[in-house]
């Protein structure tokens, strides 16, 4: 795992490191290719989520795999979507 993947809080380093990388891990080893590419970010037990899927079942799915991770008690949403066609 490459270092600059995510950043996480001086607090508590060593659990947000494990936290990180399982929320990494889990988002890599997803059949959502999109979801390999999303940037996460770990404060305590709060994961921020970063980048940009195509699709809201994507994000749903990125949402859903961060919190299922033990360890984490909120996950904030900062993915994007393109815009829509009309």
């Amino acid at each position: 795992m490459r270092t600059d993947e995510f950043r996480q809080s001086a607090l508590n380093t060593e659990e947000a490191n494990d936290v990180g990388r399982e929320v990494l891990d889990n988002l890599r080893s997803s059949n959502f290719p999109g979801l390999r590419r999303v940037k996460i970010e770990v404060h305590g037990n709060t994961v921020t989520l970063r980048g940009q899927l195509s699709s809201f079942h994507e994000r749903q799915i990125a949402i859903s795999t961060a919190n299922r991770v033990q360890g984490v008690n909120r996950v904030v949403d900062r993915l994007s979507l393109p815009p829509r066609i009309a």
